[in-house]
């Protein structure tokens, strides 16, 4: 029943102000799915289901939740080493990093160094930018940066580890001959 209530109340705000209200912080649509239906759908004025967002960090839970489809389905362990080819060299410190340390935001990995240099090309104000919009190939970047320190020892919010989750998911899916972009 907790579903039919959230149903309900987003129904309740549908009817009445309190919708816009909600979209004064930034909120463009709001789309509430229950029993694997799409119960109900708003957007702010100017917006419709068809109109492109910008998703940002949303990314990240999704690029999760999958991770947990592919943990259910027992194609992944979160304490076995994360499955990238780029660090199974011999002495590759980063064979140590597990899924779970990637789920934390604890790989370790120096996700600043972009292998640039000169000092205009990084700075630490500009790393959110270079990834989404300098068309890097996220994932194989997020890869091949070099360890900063040890896995599971310091949380840090960074693009890389749901970057390199998402490779991970990529692989294994297309792996078994499925399409990424509709998995699951």
């Amino acid at each position: 029943m907790h579903g039919g209530i959230v149903v309900l109340q987003f129904l309740s705000v549908q009817s009445g102000n309190n919708f816009n209200q909600v979209l004064t912080h930034s909120t463009r649509a709001i789309v509430v799915v229950y029993g694997g239906k799409i119960v109900g759908e708003r957007y702010a004025p100017g917006w419709t289901k068809d109109t492109p967002q910008i998703n940002w960090s949303s990314g990240k839970s999704i690029t999760v939740a999958l991770i947990g489809v592919l943990v259910q389905q027992g194609r992944l362990r979160l304490d076995d080493p994360a499955p990238v080819k780029e660090w199974q060299a011999p002495g590759d410190p980063r064979r140590e990093i597990r899924i779970r340390d990637l789920l934390r935001m604890s790989s370790g990995l120096d996700f600043a160094n972009l292998g640039l240099s000169g000092p205009a090309s990084y700075t630490r104000e500009n790393e959110h930018m270079r990834i989404y919009f300098d068309g890097l190939n996220v994932f194989e970047h997020a890869v091949n940066q070099p360890l900063e320190i040890p896995p599971n020892t310091q949380w840090r919010y960074r693009n890389s580890d749901p970057l390199i989750l998402g490779k991970i998911i990529r692989e294994i899916v297309e792996a078994r001959g499925e399409s990424y972009l509709t998995f699951p």
